[in-house]
């Protein structure tokens, strides 16, 4: 069950009161729960003898409660204002929802959309159901991005929450003491260029562990790749093999998430997006495809900064996230032009149509090349010239 519109106000309450330290006003109203209740005599070991204790347990019970029934909206009420998190936009409701029915999913789409702040708080709620056997990788091909936006994402979200959470955050993971002797918990990792890509994915296997009621005996793995569209090809041969040991059915234990300003349809991210059937829609400026699967197997998720809720309606309804000024901001730094590529990319959310200015060699991509290549493989020569231009 997910939170319903009447249960919203209660939790929201719940969260004001946990922020502002009123525990035990909390824990009082959290005792008027029948389920609560009930969850509670189903394991009477984890309610503390000594009051202070239990204000503290109790809470995180609670939430725990809520996780069980993989209420995930209910839990981040809970726990964050929405100051730190909102689970309402269409763009995270629609993230959240492919969570668990799917176990590939990429998300193209403009910036500022949440697309992976979103991703990263679901997979922390994911690892506070299980933490000792949970492993969430964020990953990206820059160091700096990962360590400071995804992983710093994470390490905001653990701290922002009004109970305490388990284990311990630290500059290079987010883990409890069994979970790090696991090999479980949340890292940052850093995507290398060349042949050694494909290793950074390879070792995200689930593992055996003790029965659990939700998981049976394999542990959980969660991927967030950011900046999909730099990835190099050698990464995404891996993927095939973290699905080896899984069936087709089970869209519990593995989960990827790819996310994306839509660049070049001929990359490995682009080819993981395609369809064939009813392209020509789907790439339209506003079309009426929001979510498809790709012929390679991807559930994809297209965010069009049209059609989100701050610029349709021209005021910020969520902040944070992608506003009319925002796009219009962009528009003036393309010239106004509304077919320059960046402006697909990035307010439309989808790879820009062959043949328009993406074709065309500007200066400032010359400029940005001149470093040391890697290549995977021999390397074929290739020349092309455009008499029109």
């Amino acid at each position: 069950p997910q939170v319903t519109p009447e249960e919203k106000p209660r939790l929201v309450e719940l969260h004001d009161l946990l922020a502002t330290g009123d525990r035990a006003q909390a824990v009082g109203q959290m005792m008027s729960d029948p389920q609560f209740i009930a969850t509670l005599r189903a394991n009477p070991a984890k309610v503390p003898a000594a009051m202070e204790a239990r204000l503290q347990a109790l809470p995180f019970l609670f939430l725990m409660m809520l996780l069980y029934r993989r209420d995930y909206v209910g839990a981040a009420t809970l726990i964050w204002g929405p100051d730190i998190f909102t689970a309402e936009p269409q763009a995270v409701q629609d993230i959240w929802n492919a969570i668990g029915k799917y176990n590939l999913i990429n998300v193209l789409g403009c910036g500022s959309a949440g697309k992976t702040y979103s991703a990263a708080a679901r997979f922390l709620l994911e690892w506070v159901l299980d933490p000792d056997f949970s492993l969430i990788r964020v990953m990206s091909v820059k160091e700096d991005h990962v360590l400071k936006n995804l992983f710093g994402d994470m390490h905001r979200l653990y701290a922002g929450s009004v109970i305490q959470l388990p284990g311990k955050a630290d500059s290079q993971s987010i883990a409890t003491p069994q979970g790090k002797l696991n090999g479980q918990g949340i890292f940052p990792i850093v995507i290398p260029r060349g042949p050694e890509a494909s290793g950074t994915i390879k070792g995200s296997k689930v593992k055996p562990r003790p029965k659990h009621p939700l998981f049976g005996t394999s542990s959980r793995t969660f991927l967030i790749i950011d900046e999909a569209q730099e990835v190099p090809e050698s990464a995404w041969m891996e993927v095939p093999n973290l699905f080896s040991s899984i069936d087709e059915a089970d869209t519990e234990h593995t989960v990827i998430i790819s996310a994306a300003n839509p660049k070049n349809i001929f990359s490995r991210f682009g080819q993981n997006c395609m369809r064939q059937v009813d392209w020509d829609e789907i790439s339209k400026r506003i079309s009426k495809f929001r979510t498809w699967m790709s012929d390679r197997g991807w559930f994809c998720i297209r965010i069009n900064a049209l059609e989100t809720e701050n610029v349709k309606n021209g005021t910020t309804i969520y902040p944070r996230f992608i506003t009319a000024n925002g796009v219009k901001m962009k528009m003036k730094d393309v010239g106004g032009d509304a077919e320059h590529p960046l402006i697909w990319s990035e307010v439309y959310g989808m790879f820009p149509p062959n043949g328009m200015l993406v074709n065309i060699i500007q200066r400032h991509w010359v400029d940005r090349a001149k470093k040391e290549f890697l290549f995977e493989s021999a390397t074929i020569p290739v020349a092309g010239e455009d008499v029109g231009l």
